[in-house]
């Protein structure tokens, strides 16, 4: 399978909202800056009231190469998860309603982190396999000297 869509409807004009799910990794530590923080303050993951994981998060949870952050976004909604520098072992997590906070400034985990959260995580982590999977066999393709035609 191939991720993400075609932009063509998006330059012809045809539809202007996603209209599928989407997930991506990033290497870097995640800085948030809200507002009341004074200028060059950074705050880290897990510095503000980041949420523990939801229930059906698995212990032995990591990202396809150990990136500290994974987002997934699905109509209105961004599931955000990240490592603490500080605590490599645990995750916290966020949930926003990014057309109404596009900021990302009011959690939504503490209300709908059990219910949404959790079941926007379940996607994730079935998108993640389907990432894992595609890397495996591309790398497997690499090893045996084939060309990867997925």
């Amino acid at each position: 399978p191939i991720d993400g869509i075609s932009l063509l409807p998006v330059l012809a004009g045809t539809i202007t909202n996603r209209t599928t799910p989407i997930g991506w990794y990033s290497d870097f530590v995640w800085q948030l800056v809200p507002p009341e923080v004074p200028h060059g303050q950074v705050i880290h993951c897990g510095d503000r009231a980041i949420n523990p994981p939801p229930s059906s998060f698995p212990k032995n949870f990591s990202t396809p190469f150990s990136q500290p952050q994974f987002a997934w976004t699905e109509g209105p909604y961004k599931l955000f998860a990240c490592q603490p520098p500080q605590d490599k072992d645990s995750w916290r997590f966020a949930l926003y309603n990014v057309v109404f906070d596009d900021r990302e400034q009011h959690d939504l985990w503490p209300t709908l982190g059990a219910t949404l959260g959790d079941a926007m995580f379940q996607r994730f982590a079935a998108w993640q396999a389907s990432v894992v999977n595609s890397i495996q066999a591309e790398t497997r393709c690499h090893i045996e000297g084939r060309a990867v035609t997925a």
